[in-house]
C-alpha cells in the first residue's frame, strides 16, 4: 500500500520549524548584544565619569584667563563655535544621564544581592572589582579564594542581571 505525502503539510511544518529556529537564534543574538552593551558600558564607566567631571562646556570652566579671551574671540559671530559648544554640552548631559542610570542600576543590584545573602553580595563585589576598581581576575580570585573561572562566571551572571536593570524588558526578550 502506497502512502501519499502531502507536500503542503510538509512545507508548512518545515516553515514552522524554520521560524522557530530563527526566533531562537534572534533571541540568542539579542541576549549577546545586551551582554556586550552592559560590558562596554561598565568597561567605560570610569572614563565616562572622568569625561563628565572634566568636560569644559562653559566659559566659567576655563581656568586660564588668556584661553578664555581666545575662546571669546572665537565665539563672537561664529556659528561653528556655537555648534561645537552645543555638542560638548549635549555630550556631557548624555554622559551624566548614563552615569546616573548606571549608578542607580548598580545600587539596585547591590541591594538585591544584599537581601539574598553574602554569597550573592560577593558576586556583586566581583562585578565592582572587575569594572569599577579595575582589578584583575587573578587578584579577585585570591581575594575571594576561588578560581578565576568562578570569578568570570559570577561576573557574567551579574552582567546579565544588570542588563535587565539597565535595559528593562528588552534585556529579557
Amino acid at each position: 500500500m502506497k502512502e501519499y505525502i502531502n507536500i503542503d503539510d510538509v512545507a508548512k511544518r518545515a516553515a514552522k520549524e524554520a521560524i522557530k529556529e530563527f526566533q531562537k537564534q534572534e533571541l540568542k543574538r539579542q541576549r549577546k548584544q545586551i551582554y556586550h552593551n552592559v560590558d562596554t558600558l561598565l568597561k567605560n564607566y570610569n572614563s565616562f565619569k572622568e569625561h563628565y567631571n572634566n568636560a569644559i562646556s562653559n566659559i566659567e570652566d576655563i581656568e586660564i584667563e588668556a584661553a578664555a579671551l581666545e575662546i571669546e574671540d572665537f565665539m563672537q559671530g561664529s556659528d561653528k563655535a556655537e555648534i561645537f559648544i552645543s555638542s560638548i554640552k549635549k555630550s556631557k548631559l548624555r554622559t551624566g544621564i548614563m552615569i546616573q542610570h548606571i549608578e542607580v542600576a548598580l545600587e539596585i543590584l547591590k541591594n538585591g544581592c544584599k537581601r539574598k545573602g553574602k554569597f550573592e553580595l560577593d558576586k556583586y563585589y566581583i562585578l565592582e572589582g572587575v569594572y569599577l576598581k579595575e582589578m584583575t581576575f587573578v587578584q579577585l580570585s585570591e581575594n575571594f579564594n576561588c578560581s578565576e573561572m568562578t570569578i568570570r562566571r559570577w561576573k557574567n551572571e551579574m552582567i546579565n542581571q544588570l542588563g535587565v536593570l539597565l535595559f528593562g524588558v528588552d534585556a529579557m526578550c
